[in-house]
């Protein structure tokens, strides 16, 4: 079983490609429709990109992984 750090490594390392995929335009949907000042773009602009992060690891990248590896097992 992992420890808690490497737990931790894996989670984020997992929600990191979200983070890049997102983040930019995540920030530009902001900027362009609600203007926040700096501090509340950066609270808002996390707090959305973690949560589209999430939600794109559980409901796509994991997913995709999985049929990958069963993919390869089957031998096609």
């Amino acid at each position: 079983s992992p420890s808690g750090l490497t737990r931790t490594a894996e989670v984020l390392g997992a929600l990191s490609y979200g983070f890049y995929i997102y983040g930019f335009p995540v920030q530009q949907a902001l900027v362009h429709y609600l203007q926040p000042t700096a501090p509340g773009l950066m609270a808002s602009s996390f707090f959305v990109t973690f949560a589209l992060s999430y939600l794109s690891w559980h409901l796509v990248e994991s997913r995709a992984l999985q049929l990958k590896n069963r993919i390869r097992a089957s031998g096609l």
